[in-house]
């Protein structure tokens, strides 16, 4: 549709036209939504279809493994690995999955534990595919030696592989994929045919909470709900223990625990407003730059990063940093010493999209620049043909400046100090990313929401929100992409009373209890089947060594050796049709039901917690009153509230007149019950505690006192 009006056109042509499109033949509609219908297209449909059966089976039987024994050596010559670390090379290299699934939160370590796994898978002599979604993550394993490439460049060496009838996989190889998130549903559903075609392993590395696909995507975090993924949570980039807590409390969904929080350790600015704001960012980014550190400034929107790279470049142009000969890319200027990214592509220069750099010389004559790498150690020079050029798909300049980034150009980045303006447009996700770059201090920068014509407090008027709570919101947006088959499932669970959800609900953990542990089982068993595969191996080669001795010897050692090895090839016999004998691998399909049941039952507890802080019901007010204007009292107040009506959703409590309903006789219940009742009553301590305003860093003190604002 995009092609038909590139020189724009009148709204009604444009809604012509996509009604003529939702009404046609490529569009499927998949529910109703809170927003409307929802769609796919019948294209995407299908591919998702073909995927996640064509995983079904490649998780039931895939190739042999490395085995137990590789998997033990490469354990052993890396003694520094954590134990979740440890975990993912043992599964990688003893699972008989055809496809699996590795779910790794930002700064955990993956790379190194890739490299490890990417050990075992040579010492067993199979072969190792690695690609990821952007040549710039490529190189970031490349710099650790593996040969990867672009998930692009790869499929297509595999599209023309299977055309020519050549075979680029086979049996003994593995396909690997980091930033598996970032992959779109088309290419990554080929990938799975191509794997699949030629009996090998698929691994898929990625975090379905960071950045996705800006294509159609969800299929990554489909193929993760209907597996048993291989996680990686315990977090080792951050040095101090708040900013580790903080950025995992924001993947979670809890964006308000994150900001007391931050809140706590003074790492939160609210501004007056956004020039204050800017000015505020860049005055302590350049402090920490000048410091030696590592420092990036993140937002959201191209304009708010364009005018934080012109304030900071002019701050440091003025103290004398950047060199007097600069040279002119797109609407930029560039001196030696500016940091810059670059924008486009040029592997035999080997540059990549969004990977930093500083200037270190520039001839404006010859159109020359030197950059030396930030996020790798190396030194490039660009001439006049590349600084011409343009990105394909954005028509950004070849060089832009860096001292702030967007968030998707944060994604992969690690960083010694991160600077974040947060905005209320933003979600979970882009802060997500952007709390979890640095390896030091995080500190996020608000100011307060104009809203318009809120009716609840001041109709018809300006309405200035502080600056704290709408970030939280932010922080706790989930805007995810989800498989077109997955949301399907949503608009039909979202049809159930929350009563008959709770007991689906129930079912489906009981169903999804079972499924995990037929999977277990055998899993278990392909192990044990591995196991005497190399006891068998072992034995022969045993055996083969008594054939090669004297007469004498062999005569000796002969019976015992040809005893072990009967005795190993009876037991994997036995084993093997023990494991023919079992019934089919376990379906996934609660599994993957589960989480959306639960993401269901979680916005209909967030909907009832705004009514309620909007027009608290009596059993609220019964229990803690109305809300405080007094901001640690309102928190306080706040979170009664939540625990509230998450307990009455859970346990459906339907009594207008109490709170918690009435007191269970006995058990489970009963112990809930008791322990909701004691979180109560610590909350009306609280409540009627005098408490001091919170001492968090706020440049609009005085500006929030003067119009009324809870700072």
């Amino acid at each position: 549709m995009a092609g038909l009006f590139r020189e724009g056109a009148p709204a009604a042509d444009v809604e012509r036209v996509a009604d003529e499109f939702l009404a046609s033949e490529a569009v499927l509609q998949i529910g109703e939504g809170a927003k409307g219908p929802r769609y796919t297209t019948q294209r995407i449909w299908e591919l998702e279809q073909s995927a996640l059966a064509t995983a079904e089976q490649m998780r039931a039987e895939g190739p042999s493994p490395a085995g137990e024994l590789v998997a033990a050596r490469v354990l052993h010559a890396h003694p520094t690995l954590k134990d979740d670390q440890r975990e993912m090379v043992k599964r990688l290299l003893t699972d008989t999955e055809g496809l699996s699934i590795v779910i790794g939160e930002a700064g955990t370590g993956k790379s190194y534990a890739i490299v490890t796994a990417a050990e075992g898978w040579a010492q067993a002599e199979m072969e190792l595919h690695v690609a990821a979604p952007t040549w710039r993550a490529a190189n970031v394993l490349r710099a650790e030696g593996l040969r990867a490439t672009s998930v692009a460049s790869l499929l297509g060496d595999l599209e023309r592989a299977e055309q020519a009838r050549e075979g680029l996989l086979t049996w003994r190889s593995v396909l690997l994929v980091d930033e598996a998130g970032m992959v779109d549903t088309a290419t990554l559903s080929r990938l799975i045919h191509h794997v699949d075609q030629a009996n090998a392993k698929l691994v898929l590395v990625g975090d379905p909470e960071q950045l996705g696909e800006i294509e159609a995507g969800g299929l990554f975090r489909a193929l993760a709900e209907r597996s048993d993924p291989i996680f990686l949570d315990e977090v080792i980039r951050h040095r101090h223990e708040a900013d580790r807590e903080a950025a995992k409390l924001i993947r979670a969904g809890e964006g308000t625990e994150a900001l007391d929080l931050y809140r706590s350790e003074e790492r939160v600015v609210v501004a007056p407003d956004a020039q204050a704001r800017r000015e505020a960012m860049v005055a302590e980014w350049h402090e920490a730059f000048d410091a030696g550190e590592d420092a990036v400034m993140v937002a959201k929107r191209n304009v708010e990063v364009e005018r934080l790279n012109a304030m900071a470049r002019a701050l440091r142009q003025e103290a004398g940093q950047l060199g007097e000969r600069e040279i002119e890319v797109g609407e930029a200027r560039f001196a030696a010493g500016d940091l810059i990214i670059t924008r486009v592509n040029d592997r035999a220069a080997d540059i990549y999209n969004r990977e930093r750099w500083q200037v270190a010389e520039v001839d404006a004559q010859e159109r020359r620049v030197v950059l030396q790498g930030i996020d790798q150690p190396r030194t490039v020079e660009v001439d006049a043909d590349y600084l011409a050029r343009t990105n394909p798909h954005s028509d950004a300049p070849a060089l832009e400046h860096a001292y702030a980034v967007t968030t998707y150009s944060a994604q992969g980045t690690t960083v010694d100090r991160a600077f974040l303006a947060a905005d209320p447009s933003m979600d979970k996700q882009e802060l997500y990313v952007a709390a979890s770059r640095s390896r030091g201090e995080t500190t996020i920068y608000a100011m307060p929401e104009i809203q318009v014509e809120r009716d609840e407090f001041a109709p018809g008027d300006l309405y200035l929100r502080e600056g704290i709570p709408h970030i939280a919101e932010a922080s706790e947006r989930d805007r995810a992409q989800r498989a077109a088959h997955d949301e399907a499932l949503r608009c039909e669970l979202r049809k159930q009373p929350t009563g008959e959800l709770l007991s689906r609900r129930t079912e489906i953990r009981r169903d999804a209890g079972a499924e995990a542990n037929a999977d277990r089982r055998h899993a278990d068993s392909q192990r044990w089947v591995g196991q005497m595969e190399e006891q068998l191996e072992h034995a022969v080669a045993m055996r083969e060594a008594v054939e090669a001795l004297p007469r004498k010897e062999r005569r000796a050692e002969i019976g015992a050796a040809l005893a072990r090895e009967g005795s190993t090839r009876e037991a994997l016999a036995k084993g093997r049709a023990e494991v023919r004998e079992q019934p089919p691998a376990a379906s996934h399909q609660a599994r993957a039901e589960l989480p959306i049941a639960e993401q269901v039952l979680a916005e209909r507890r967030q909907q009832a917690i705004t009514a309620a802080k909007l027009a608290p019901p009596d059993y609220i007010v019964k229990e803690l009153g109305e809300r405080p204007s007094d901001p640690e009292k309102r928190k306080a107040w706040d979170r009664g509230v939540a625990g509230i009506e998450g307990y009455r959703q859970e346990h459906g409590i339907t009594d207008r007149d109490s709170a918690l309903g009435k007191e269970p006789l006995g058990g489970i219940e009963r112990s809930a019950w008791n322990e909701q009742r004691s979180r109560l009553a610590e909350q009306q301590r609280t409540l009627q505690m005098q408490q001091e305003h919170s001492a968090s860093h706020d440049l609009g003190q005085d500006f929030g006192h003067d119009m009324g604002i809870g700072m």
